[in-house]
């Protein structure tokens, strides 16, 4: 007699050459075989293979037929059921039977435990998602969220896809929207600020003020929910940005005053010259401005690497953000009436901006803003 991992190999090997030459019948016939002769774990790992082994080759069909078969099984083992539960569940899905998937999804979360409702979840709402079927997807993810299940896991699982959603149809209102209702949900604090994170730069980057102000109310949420440590840093980090760029210039020095930690003295400094420099400028100080724009490019010539901006991707090297701060201080000239002053900066920003498009580390992208900015500053020069 053979040992049983060689028994079970076996039965495998003959599962494979029966599917691949053999019709549904014969293969059926292997199920009530596989069950009676195997302990639950080992008929379960069996029975997945067949079962997959279909799946790949979309023989839905038959995969159906199997599992059909396999639910004949008395008394049934629950590794068998949440197998055949999950299994009949994958089918709807591959088959884009939407409404029958919500309704296998349902049994689903009554059957399922939670880490294997959640792998389910991912699967079928992803391709849900993948096939453009946002309605069934919306839906669905909605079910798990409402659901009275006690499964965390799946719920996250829920709570991610709907934002996903969103995404997929380009909606950031909606995106920041359905972040701040889902504060209103049973979910761990460490989830929540895993969506925030997730979406935040893309909303900054595609939304409007209100939605990005919208983002900074609900990470002001979550922030109470984080213990100190990088989570709460980095999520502190996120909202002075937020606040910075929806000009809520005051918010954005209460929070820098308040500190960041892990972040250094010399940081600090910057980040709050940086924001009274916006705030002397929108009060009409442009003097106080200009020196405080000035104090920034100190501290940039000092750079020894680019900075990324996490909502664009944009690569700002050291030349191109001081061309950056020259134009936008000449810009403040020129409005003053200071024509000399604004002559001699203008020709400062574009020798900034001729050194950065020699820099190896620019791109496309970035090389394209220069030479927009560069033209600008030349239609703005003196006749």
């Amino acid at each position: 007699r053979l040992p049983p991992d060689l028994m079970e190999r076996a039965f495998v090997w003959r599962n494979g050459i029966v599917r691949e030459t053999q019709g549904i019948e014969a293969l059926i016939s292997l199920v009530p075989e596989c069950t009676k002769r195997f302990d639950a774990p080992a008929s379960t790992r069996i029975m997945a293979e067949m079962f997959n082994g279909l799946m790949v080759k979309a023989r839905y069909g038959d995969a159906k037929a199997v599992l059909t078969e396999l639910e004949k099984t008395s008394p049934m083992p629950p590794s068998l059921l949440y197998l055949a539960v999950s299994g009949h569940t994958r089918i709807a899905a591959r088959e884009e039977r939407w409404t029958d998937l919500e309704t296998e999804t349902g049994r689903a979360m009554a059957v399922l435990p939670d880490a294997d409702l959640d792998a389910l979840l991912a699967e079928v709402v992803a391709f849900a998602r993948q096939k453009n079927a946002l309605e069934a997807a919306d839906r669905l993810s909605r079910q798990v969220i409402d659901s009275k299940e006690q499964k965390p896991m799946a719920r996250r699982q829920g709570a991610h896809q709907w934002l996903e959603v969103a995404r997929d149809r380009k909606q950031p209102t909606e995106v920041s929207a359905r972040l701040g209702q889902l504060m209103a949900v049973d979910l761990a604090p460490a989830s929540l600020l895993g969506m925030f994170d997730r979406h935040f730069y893309w909303v900054m980057q595609y939304g409007k003020p209100s939605d990005l102000s919208s983002m900074v109310v609900t990470g002001d949420k979550i922030l109470p929910l984080l213990k100190d440590g990088p989570d709460r840093t980095g999520l502190r980090a996120m909202i002075v940005d937020g606040t910075f760029v929806t000009e809520d210039y005051e918010r954005s020095v209460k929070l820098l005053e308040e500190g960041i930690p892990e972040r250094s003295a010399e940081w600090h400094s910057m980040a709050l010259n940086k924001v009274r420099a916006h705030i002397a400028l929108k009060a009409g100080r442009n003097e106080e401005a200009i020196q405080r724009f000035r104090e920034f490019m100190k501290t940039v010539e000092k750079w020894e690497k680019p900075e990324q901006d996490p909502s664009t991707g944009i690569l700002y090297t050291r030349e191109m953000t001081l061309g950056r701060n020259a134009k936008r201080i000449a810009n403040i000239l020129k409005a003053m009436g200071e024509e000399a002053r604004a002559e001699e900066t203008i020709r400062e920003a574009l020798g900034y901006y001729e050194k950065a498009l020699q820099d190896p580390q620019v791109d496309a992208q970035e090389k394209d803003i220069i030479t927009k900015e560069m033209s600008e500053l030349t239609a703005a020069k003196q006749p």
